[in-house]
């Protein structure tokens, strides 16, 4: 009996390793709920990649489990972290199996998983906000690159007229001015009779 479900975990394992690849934190990020798209890949995509990340877990911890159990797993995962993605159920799987988050256990069921989703979540909340101060602290050079007091400045000046212009930017403000004076047809407006041809 052991066998037959040793060989059936074994051959889950080997017919989708394809579809896990190594997942970065950058694609984590990214990562779509599932409930985004298991209207277009439908629930057996996630079924299984989720089916071979816990085979994987718990072969690698050395658990016999039946193939029921796996697949009351994968929907009770599918169910309860339906906004989550696939990629943190299966991030979460690998680093439980290789201990990353403390001790492992000699079973696996919802409870564990539970905990190790927690982990995970968290871990991808801190990659989330080390993104957003990269992003502010970004930002932040950009602010300090633009002087936004000389160019409110300036604005303030050319509105109230006391900038002398030049007489190439006089030029360039009249051909601008003449330019969106022209409706779409290429006809001058009445309104200004200096641009009639």
């Amino acid at each position: 009996m052991e066998n037959k479900e040793n060989q059936a975990l074994q051959n889950l394992s080997t017919t989708n390793s394809k579809m896990i690849q190594i997942i970065k934190p950058c694609d984590i990020l990214k990562a779509k709920p599932m409930i985004n798209s298991i209207k277009t890949n439908g629930v057996t995509y996630y079924e299984k990649i989720i089916m071979q990340a816990l085979s994987k877990c718990l072969m690698s911890l050395g658990i016999v489990s039946s193939q029921e159990h796996i697949k009351g797993l994968t929907s009770d995962l599918i169910e309860v972290y339906k906004h989550d993605s696939v990629e943190d159920i299966v991030e979460a799987l690998k680093a439980g199996r290789q201990g990353k988050y403390g001790k492992t256990y000699n079973k696996l069921n919802m409870i564990i998983i539970h905990e190790w989703m927690g982990y995970q979540l968290e871990a991808k909340a801190i990659l989330r906000e080390r993104e957003h101060e990269k992003v502010k602290k970004d930002n932040k050079d950009l602010e300090q690159v633009i002087d936004y007091n000389k160019v409110k400045e300036r604005i303030d000046n050319e509105r109230e007229g006391k900038k002398d212009l030049t007489d190439k930017e006089r030029d360039y403000r009249n051909i601008k001015f003449n330019y969106q004076v022209k409706n779409k047809d290429g006809f001058v407006h009445e309104s200004n009779p200096k641009l009639k041809k």
